[in-house]
């Protein structure tokens, strides 16, 4: 890179200057050494080149310096033009100026300080390399000095912050060797442990494995064993529950004859009487109207069975329909058909009966026994809750006590009494002495009732009576 002159460096000029002189100095003596003893000049050559050598090397001959040996001609030596030199680098000194003298000065400005100023150019550390090399040289000298000094002393800095951390890297080092023999020692205690847990648990699944395997075959047997005893079984259940089916449905049957004739019917004739008859029917029709109203103390909702007026109430109280109370007038009431018959319509002049129903004053009634309403072979928990409700919404009263005063007794079923083996349990014993006093109560009732000329109705007469046939 091409640069512009830089100014002439007065210590670079001083050193070449003594160099130069020393070197003809040099010179000059092997001169004479050679005139005067040709051994002696031998050596002192070998020792001038020797001193030669350690001031200026061949290669820097052929340098900087090599302009001052091809000028020393014309009865002017390499000394006398450093001393030239020399003397024009005073004049420039202390005239700190940045001209450029003549003779020694010129060739180094050219040479050296050329070669400096392309060297900053070429590296590019300084922003304005002009900076430097045209200033003073106390100013540069100044300007070194104190990078100098600021580099010095970063670098005494550098040096204590690397010695501490250098002694805090042994430390670490230190530090880690302790704690990598401890976790070496542990390793190995941690592995002779392994070792003896890994024998251990191989030494315990083996067993495990051995008595599953025996369990496994035992339970294979046993499920083997049980499948078969329960397809046996299932094939005797099946036999069972085909014999348990049909005489379930004996049972009922005879559940059902029970009911009707574990208590016979009375002849009921308070019961047959009719309390009104049908005064408008039309065929094809929903409703009828009955002479009947709200001076006879109906009301609403009240169910009345209707029956032919030829043959009258029969003894089974079953009618040919059934009719409910919806609109009330004084002396007339309006009924929907609730059921019917298609070969035996609704007629003017049918008759109508409820057993509950009285126009003169409310009939009480007396129930006992057990219900079965949905006819399933099981007495109904609530059956004798639910006769008593229907009996309260048809106008009746209901007695807690059997008298005289009672108009109608409804039977329902004797309680069942549970038979016990030859050495019953003291819980079937209590249910058994339970299920006796029950029985005991019901069968005086019908006693007390029969004496006292009360009729008594079944289930099965009093829902026919109510038309509230299944």
């Amino acid at each position: 890179m091409a640069g512009r002159p830089p100014a002439a460096s007065p210590t670079g000029l001083l050193v070449g200057m003594c160099v130069s002189v020393g070197i003809a100095l040099i010179a000059l003596v092997l001169l004479v050494v050679l005139w005067t003893n040709q051994e002696e000049l031998k050596a002192a050559a070998d020792k001038a080149n020797s001193d030669a050598q350690r001031l200026m090397t061949p290669g820097e001959r052929q340098g900087a310096w090599a302009d001052w040996f091809n000028q020393a001609t014309g009865g002017k030596s390499v000394a006398k033009l450093m001393h030239d030199e020399m003397a024009d680098l005073g004049e420039i000194i202390s005239a700190e100026s940045a001209t450029p003298a003549p003779g020694l000065a010129a060739r180094l400005h050219d040479n050296q300080l050329n070669g400096l100023w392309n060297m900053m150019e070429d590296d590019e550390i300084l922003d304005d390399p002009s900076a430097v090399v045209e200033r003073p040289l106390v100013d540069a000298l100044t300007t070194m000095y104190d990078l100098y000094k600021a580099e010095h002393e970063a670098h005494q800095r550098a040096n204590e912050t690397a010695a501490d951390r250098q002694e805090q890297i042994d430390m670490l080092i230190e530090t880690n060797e302790n704690l990598g023999k401890e976790f070496e020692q542990e390793v190995g205690t941690l592995r002779a442990r392994l070792d003896v847990i890994d024998e251990e648990w191989k030494s315990y699944r083996q067993q495990k494995e051995d008595q599953f395997a025996a369990f496994e075959k035992s339970t294979q047997d046993r499920a083997d064993a049980s499948f078969a005893a329960e397809q046996e079984l299932r094939g005797q259940i099946t036999g069972l529950s085909q014999e348990l089916s049909k005489k379930a449905d004996r049972a009922r049957e005879l559940q059902h004859k029970l009911r009707e004739f574990q208590i016979l019917p009375q002849s009921l004739m308070a019961a047959r009487q009719t309390d009104g008859k049908v005064l408008m029917a039309k065929p094809g029709e929903d409703t009828v109207f009955i002479n009947l109203g709200a001076r006879d103390r109906l009301v609403l909702g009240i169910r009345f069975a209707v029956y032919p007026p030829d043959t009258g109430i029969p003894s089974s109280g079953q009618a040919k329909a059934t009719i409910e109370v919806i609109d009330i007038d004084e002396n007339v009431s309006t009924c929907r058909i609730l059921r019917d018959n298609a070969l035996f319509p609704i007629l003017e002049g049918d008759l109508i009966a409820n057993p509950v129903y009285d126009r003169g004053r409310s009939l009480t009634f007396y129930v006992l026994g057990k219900f079965d309403f949905d006819y399933d072979g099981r007495d109904d928990p609530n059956g004798k809750a639910t006769l008593q409700a229907l009996i309260k919404e048809n106008g009746g009263l209901i007695a807690d006590e059997l008298s005289a005063r009672i108009d109608f007794v409804i039977a329902g079923a004797r309680p069942a009494v549970l038979r016990l083996s030859s050495n019953p349990s003291p819980e079937n014993q209590a249910v058994h002495d339970d299920q006796s006093r029950k029985k005991d109560t019901y069968t005086a009732a019908i006693n007390d009732a029969q004496a006292l000329s009360i009729p008594i109705f079944t289930q099965e007469t009093f829902l026919q009576f109510m038309g509230r046939v299944r």
